[in-house]
């Protein structure tokens, strides 16, 4: 079987196909990807315990729903203390699962706790009755919650993605049925841990060890209102169809295949950074991380030396290390994926830069490490038109303007982008014409909790985080009042 076959029986498997080696015999392993150890094996849930653990959610929702707003600030802000507190337990669960670095672990738990205290500051604010003229003496609209969210949430920030979209859940009044991924069920565990600690006790949110064959099941249940998903494309257009089926609300976060367009009068040495920052952030493993990097012709040779000096101050080891800057890959699936793709990127005429496929360090070879790769390939390369999940920078020139906006928006993909230039204010009309959900000038990307994120195209639809995060799970009733 040809390499194009084999990336494309992986890329377009069923949502079945995508968990059968890590539930096989109905069992979730936890395994650690520098060590290969097995950390702990769990059982998945049966149908019956499953329909249990959604009922369970829903008298979270009618607890949660019969909160006041001051009542519902607090239990936000315990929640926050709580993480603070164990953030250390939290972050080493995360290395051991997925392999990012501690330090990068320990920002992402430090946010989680931030994104609460910011709905708590919040929360009276965004539920605030809104006025609006009508034939009535009174005519206002209110916020209220749906019901129970069922949030299915991916690997690569197994913390932040999912209070990224729980805080503003929970502030509502909504429940929470959440399924973790398959590769970190410890950091699952700990969650529910966590929300009980934290005075969360009438089954606010709910963990739930679901396999993938239960998905229909779950969302077809008539007490479950919304789904919040963080994943691919093909994962997420399954779940979507499903949602379509009940007629279900949904938010989808996406994939990404996102540029870093660098102008002319940028700064080369400032590009080489951001672009390795954007790209090199949790090993490559993030939606909305660089990916495609478009380079004027003229800056072509200087700005690949520049990155060639970048990269090689970015450590690669044991992600416990608290020196290491690029960790591993989350499982095995992960890395042989990339290795596919790098393949087929170099069969479609690509050309090695940077090879990262070599591991010549004997502590490194057991675990599922790739070091960053460098590929010179043209717009219609495979690298380009297809998201790669890990440190693979694929490169190419353009000759005017004009070509590097095509070149950025030539792509099924619309989740993030990012602009570099010298003149500030040229560089944000640019911004304006790529064709993303967020867009950053002279910033690699980053994401917080008054920013609205989410992507156009085949990136998904629906916003999180700030305001617009809050509203996706509401219903939006207006109320208008006569004599």
């Amino acid at each position: 079987m040809c390499i194009r076959d084999r990336y494309q029986r992986r890329v377009h498997g069923d949502l079945k196909k995508r968990n059968k080696h890590a539930m096989s015999h109905h069992k979730i392993v936890s395994r650690n990807p520098f060590t290969l150890e097995v950390n702990q094996e769990f059982d998945t849930e049966s149908d019956d315990q499953v329909r249990q653990k959604i009922e369970l959610a829903h008298k979270g929702f009618l607890y949660n729903r019969s909160l006041t707003t001051q009542q519902r600030k607090e239990r936000l802000l315990r929640l926050a203390d709580v993480i603070d507190k164990n953030k250390r337990i939290y972050a080493e669960a995360i290395v051991k699962e997925m392999g990012k670095p501690i330090t990068e672990a320990l920002g992402e738990v430090t946010k989680s706790m931030k994104h609460c205290q910011y709905y708590a500051e919040n929360i009276e604010k965004f539920l605030e009755p809104e006025p609006f003229k009508s034939q009535g003496i009174k005519s206002y609209v209110v916020k209220q919650p749906l019901g129970v969210i069922y949030q299915i949430v991916p690997f690569n920030y197994p913390f932040w993605l999912t209070f990224k979209s729980l805080a503003p859940t929970l502030a509502l009044g909504n429940s929470v049925l959440h399924k973790g991924s398959h590769c970190c069920p410890i950091v699952s565990q700990h969650l529910e841990q966590l929300f009980l600690e934290a005075g969360f006790t009438n089954n606010e949110f709910v963990d739930v060890r679901s396999t993938s064959q239960q998905t229909e099941m779950i969302i077809s249940n008539q007490l479950i209102r919304g789904i919040s998903f963080t994943g691919s494309t093909r994962a997420g257009a399954q779940i979507t169809s499903i949602a379509g089926k009940y007629v279900k609300k949904v938010v989808m976060e996406l994939g990404g295949s996102d540029p870093v367009l660098v102008l002319k009068d940028a700064d080369v040495k400032k590009a080489a950074f951001l672009s390795a920052e954007s790209r090199l952030s949790n090993a490559g493993q993030k939606c909305t991380s660089g990916k495609r990097f478009i380079i004027p012709e003229e800056m072509y040779d200087e700005y690949i030396q520049e990155l060639l000096k970048v990269v090689e101050t970015y450590k690669v080891g044991d992600p416990m290390d608290e020196s290491t800057v690029i960790g591993t890959l989350c499982e095995k699936n992960s890395l042989d994926k990339l290795l596919e793709q790098i393949e087929l990127g170099l069969k479609e005429g690509g050309k090695i830069i940077l090879d990262g496929r070599n591991i010549t360090e004997e502590h490194l070879k057991k675990g599922y490490f790739l070091k960053p790769s460098i590929i010179e390939c043209t717009s219609d390369n495979h690298l380009f038109q297809e998201e790669t999940f890990g440190p693979i920078f694929a490169v190419t020139k353009y000759k005017d303007l004009e070509e590097g906006i095509r070149i950025a928006n030539d792509t099924k993909y619309g989740l993030s982008g990012v602009v570099i230039g010298g003149d500030v204010a040229q560089a944000e009309q640019i911004a304006l014409r790529i064709e993303a959900g967020m867009l950053y000038v002279n910033e690699s990307q980053k994401s917080g909790a008054e920013q609205p994120s989410g992507g156009v195209k085949d990136s998904g639809f629906g916003r999180e985080c700030g305001r617009w995060g809050l509203e996706e799970f509401a219903n939006i009733k207006s109320v208008i009042i006569k004599n």
